[in-house]
C-alpha cells in the first residue's frame, strides 16, 4: 500500500467513511475483500466497494463507527496477481472520527 485516504493522523473523519487504498501494483482481487480491518472502537461493517485494476485502488465502505474515536486501520494479507504477499507485515494508519458536540442553550 502506498497511499490511504484518509491519511495517517486525519481528524474529523465521517463515521461512515469511504476508505481508499492505493497499491503500487496489480492486486489479486480475492485477497483484498478482507484485507482491511479497523480496531480501537466499534465497527459495523467494512465492505469492499470496488477495485480499479488500472489505478490499483480499492474503495471500502465503512459503517458503524463511533464519534470522537481514534481508529487504527490495518491492511494485511494482500497478494499481487502472481499470488505473492505485497508486504508480509501489516501496514497501519490512524484516523479520528468527528467529535460529539453538545448543544448549549
Amino acid at each position: 500500500m502506498i497511499l490511504s485516504t484518509p491519511t495517517n493522523g486525519s481528524e474529523n473523519v465521517s463515521i461512515t467513511p469511504t476508505i481508499s487504498l492505493k497499491f503500487s501494483e496489480a492486486i489479486d482481487q480475492n485477497s483484498i475483500g478482507s484485507a482491511l480491518t479497523l480496531t480501537n472502537g466499534p465497527v459495523g461493517s467494512v465492505i469492499l466497494q470496488s477495485y480499479d485494476d488500472v489505478t490499483f485502488t480499492a474503495l471500502y465502505n465503512i459503517s458503524g463507527l463511533n464519534k470522537n474515536i481514534i481508529y487504527t486501520a490495518s491492511v494485511s494479507n494482500v497478494k499481487d496477481i502472481a499470488g505473492n504477499l505485497i508486504n508480509p507485515n501489516p501496514k497501519s494508519f490512524t484516523f479520528k472520527t468527528t467529535p460529539t458536540y453538545a448543544l448549549i442553550y
